[in-house]
């Protein structure tokens, strides 16, 4: 949901007043980065799924650069700013893309880096039951302190570490409640009920304290 990145947005445009060139790694269809676009920021994006892409280009009109980080060769002191929401916690060698980050990011650029953290009570009541633990896909697993200490052996300076909520469907959240369960009957019920009461529909806002978004700057 957009609604939940106008605070990075107004956070990054502090620290750019004259706005600059944004880099999204991972930018799936285009949405958040069509969103800063419209905003007056000049973007690039780089999204390795081809369909993906073509919805980007026809929706959007986003042209996104089908490759990854490693494979992309951009220059040095690039971009004002990098973002990377959710991406982390899936790339098989995160020092490496994060060594990139620091070479393409103008010096004192920003970089915005979402992903669960895992130090969470949530975490301990449900061990491997925990929905991020059970999503395909996710290589690492960072708590807050580990994700700090990993930006900052790697040249970052924090801003800001902010633990915060999504807006997701009541659909949605009946999913993960059968993610947990590890029951193929309860996840079933699960998705009954949703196509019953139509549950796509009902949106909420929910904050389990377990998605951290961290701020910092090429020191």
């Amino acid at each position: 949901q957009l609604d939940e990145y106008k605070d990075d947005l107004d956070l990054i445009t502090q620290e750019n007043p004259n706005k600059g060139i944004l880099l999204e790694i991972g930018s799936y269809i285009g949405v958040l980065l069509h969103y800063i676009k419209t905003n007056g920021w000049d973007v690039v994006g780089l999204e390795p799924d081809n369909r993906a892409i073509e919805y980007a280009k026809k929706y959007f009109g986003l042209n996104l650069l089908p490759t990854t980080l490693e494979k992309a060769n951009l220059n040095s002191e690039t971009f004002d700013v990098i973002v990377l929401m959710h991406v982390i916690e899936h790339l098989p060698d995160p020092s490496l893309n994060i060594r990139i980050i620091n070479k393409i990011l103008k010096q004192k650029g920003v970089l915005i880096v979402e992903t669960p953290t895992y130090a969470t009570v949530l975490f301990k009541l449900l061990g491997r039951r925990e929905r991020s633990i059970s999503c395909n896909g996710h290589l690492y697993f960072f708590t807050k302190k580990t994700l700090i200490k990993f930006l900052e052996k790697n040249g970052f300076k924090i801003v800001r570490n902010d633990l915060v909520g999504r807006t997701l469907s009541l659909e949605r959240l009946l999913w993960n409640i059968g993610v947990i369960s590890k029951n193929n009957v309860i996840k079933k019920l699960m998705e009954k009920i949703s196509v019953l009461l139509k549950l796509h529909k009902v949106k909420i806002k929910l904050n389990m304290r377990d998605m951290q978004r961290i701020y910092c700057i090429k020191d």
